[in-house]
């Protein structure tokens, strides 16, 4: 298995699978290991996707449910609308959480 691609990319699946495989490998060409902090990283960035993914899937149920709501100008709508510019502007700080969690995890380059 190559641990690098040409591009000197990281397989994150081999590192979690292989760290301590990974870490032998950079002490080899005299570089610190990095398994632990990347492999942190990558749990990190797991979790914020599945939390941008029920956020999604919550965004997306009610607003199915605004669409029903009869009375636009009822309190109902209100309060429904209101949850959805909630999850929206949360989504929004997840998703640029996971590009700076990208990047850190881009920057892990050997």
């Amino acid at each position: 298995h190559r641990l690098f691609g040409e591009k000197k990319m990281l397989d994150i699946k081999w590192i979690r699978e292989n760290p301590g495989e990974f870490d032998r490998a950079l002490v080899r060409r005299n570089l610190p290991k990095q398994s632990e902090e990347i492999l942190m990283l990558d749990a990190a960035k797991r979790q914020l996707t599945t939390l941008i993914q029920e956020l999604q899937h919550s965004r997306k149920e009610k607003s199915k449910s605004l669409g029903m709501v009869k009375d636009k100008s009822g309190r109902e709508f209100d309060r429904v609308k209101r949850d959805v510019e909630h999850i929206n502007q949360k989504l929004e700080e997840l998703t640029c959480q996971l590009e700076s969690s990208n990047a850190q995890i881009g920057r892990a380059h050997v």
